[in-house]
């Protein structure tokens, strides 16, 4: 069971109660501890964004090249 009070301020699952910043931290634990790589699963959008917010300063690549796919550009993208 997962509930949110209104303040947004913690959080209950499985009869624990987590602040958020500790849910998000129980959260991250998750997921380095089953290696899963978020990356992975993000669409082009969802990426771009991401590199954007860690790096302002980087330059992304422009648009994709007409021949190149979308996972082509994708995997462009993560080597930014």
């Amino acid at each position: 069971m997962v509930a949110l009070d209104f303040s947004g301020l913690y959080f209950l699952l499985n009869d624990k109660l987590f602040f958020r910043i500790h849910y998000k931290e129980y959260l991250v634990g998750l997921i380095n501890k089953n290696n899963i790589d978020p990356i992975s699963i993000m669409d082009l959008d969802e990426l771009l964004v991401l590199v954007k917010r860690a790096d302002r300063e980087k330059e992304i690549p422009k648009k994709k090249k007409k021949n190149q796919t979308d996972q082509e550009y994708k995997e462009l993208i993560r080597k930014v």
